[in-house]
């Protein structure tokens, strides 16, 4: 469980650093003047670099626990505690990878309850596929939608 604290903590704080550099780099903005191509390719590796180097950063402490936590429960409580570090392990991936599924299927069924006009704004007319609800669905089911699974 701490393993799992430390990496969603980790991207909550690299999405953090990322909007703090780009608010405060101007040089990852895109370059006036050129076509299109041209004007993101600077921008995009100077972010891409930032990125990479702080991603290396914060993955470091959940990285070590992956490596350390069966070598010391192992020297702890030998092999019946390493047995049941890799049964809890397995039933918190196992939860996880439901919890996941159920998102993306949960983004999903949002963007289908306002296509078929089931939805209704505070006038009582139905929002349909045309409205911005509908296209911010649109965004989170893209990010939604590969957590569904095959």
């Amino acid at each position: 469980m701490l393993f799992l604290a430390h990496t969603l903590t980790s991207c909550i704080r690299m999405a953090k650093l990322l909007v703090a550099f780009c608010k405060d780099n101007p040089r990852v903005l895109p370059r006036a003047g050129r076509g299109f191509p041209a004007t993101h390719i600077l921008p995009l590796k100077i972010l891409v670099a930032h990125a990479a180097t702080e991603s290396f950063k914060l993955a470091f402490a959940p990285m070590c626990q992956t490596f350390a936590a069966p070598l010391v429960i192992g020297q702890l409580f030998g092999f019946k505690g390493l047995m049941m570090l890799v049964s809890g392990g397995n039933s918190v991936c196992f939860s996880l990878n439901m919890f996941l599924i159920n998102t993306g299927q949960a983004w999903d069924a949002a963007r289908k309850y306002i296509l078929f006009g089931m939805l209704v704004d505070a006038q009582g007319e139905p929002v349909g596929p045309e409205s911005e609800v509908y296209d911010t669905l649109g965004i989170g089911e893209q990010i939604g939608g590969p957590l569904e699974g095959p």
